[in-house]
C-alpha cells in the first residue's frame, strides 16, 4: 500500500519521467508526422504530454518538409516544436536563431534572438522572423541587414514563391550606384529580374519600385497586423 500511495503522489505532482526512447545509436523514431533522432535521453512530461530533449537532436516534420537540428528541443506531437540554439531548414530557406517555434497546427515558424536567414538570393539578419508556410510568406523585422542584395530596413518580407521582396521603412537599398531610402512605414518592392539568356549562373538583377503591387501589399498588411511583438502577452 505504501508503494502504491507513493506512486499516486508522484503522478499528482506532475513529475517528469526520464525515459530512454532512443538508444545511444541515435536510431530514428516516428512520432505522428515527426521523425525524431535524440542525442540523449528524452524526458516525457505526464501532465502536458510534451517530450523534452535536453541533449538536443534532430526532427523532421514530414508534411511541411521542415528539418531541425538543435541543442535543446521540446515537442508535442501534432501541436508544436520548441527549439533553442538550432538551425531550421525548409521551404523558407535556412534559419538560425537562439529561440524558435514550429506551430504544427498553423504551419507557422517564429524565431527570435539573433536571427540569421538565408533564402536565395537573400542572406539577412534581424531580431525576429515569422514564416507562414501555408501563405508562402515570410517576414524579418528589427535591425534588418542584408549584403546580397545590399539593404537595411525595419522590416523585410518575401513572397516565397515569386521571391518578391518588400522593405518597410525606415529603409536603405543600394541599387547599383543609387541609394534608395524611405522613412517610417514607407514601402519598397524589389523583384528579381530573370536572365535574358536564361543563364541560371548569371548574377541576379533586381528591379526596385515604390509603387508596389496592391494585391501583394494587402496580403502582406493582413499578415503583418496579426504578428504580435515577441514580448506580447
Amino acid at each position: 500500500m505504501r508503494s502504491l500511495w507513493s506512486w499516486q503522489l508522484l503522478l499528482g505532482a506532475g513529475i517528469v519521467l526520464a525515459i530512454m526512447l532512443t538508444p545511444p545509436s541515435q536510431a530514428q523514431e516516428a512520432v505522428a508526422d515527426l521523425t525524431v533522432i535524440a542525442y540523449g535521453a528524452q524526458l516525457f512530461d505526464l501532465n502536458s504530454g510534451r517530450t523534452l530533449m535536453e541533449d538536443g537532436g534532430e526532427i523532421v516534420e514530414r508534411s511541411s518538409g521542415v528539418s531541425i537540428v538543435a541543442q535543446w528541443m521540446s515537442y508535442l506531437p501534432e501541436v508544436d516544436i520548441e527549439i533553442r540554439g538550432g538551425v531550421l531548414e525548409g521551404p523558407a530557406g535556412r534559419v538560425e536563431a537562439a529561440f524558435m517555434q514550429l506551430d504544427l497546427v498553423a504551419q507557422r515558424v517564429t524565431a527570435s534572438g539573433g536571427v540569421s536567414w538565408q533564402q536565395q538570393p537573400l542572406e539577412a539578419v534581424g531580431d525576429e522572423l515569422l514564416v507562414l508556410l501555408g501563405e508562402g510568406l515570410a517576414g524579418l523585422r528589427g535591425h534588418v541587414v542584408s549584403h546580397a542584395p545590399e539593404l537595411r530596413a525595419q522590416e523585410l518580407w518575401i513572397d516565397l514563391e515569386a521571391l518578391r521582396m518588400f522593405l518597410i521603412g525606415p529603409y536603405e537599398y543600394r541599387d547599383g550606384p543609387f541609394l534608395l531610402t524611405g522613412s517610417d512605414e514607407a514601402l519598397l518592392q524589389i523583384d528579381p529580374v530573370p536572365s535574358v539568356d536564361g543563364d541560371e549562373e548569371a548574377p541576379l538583377v533586381f528591379d526596385a519600385r515604390s509603387e508596389a503591387d496592391p494585391e501583394s501589399v494587402q496580403r502582406l498588411l493582413r499578415v503583418r497586423e496579426a504578428w504580435l511583438p515577441a514580448d506580447a502577452p
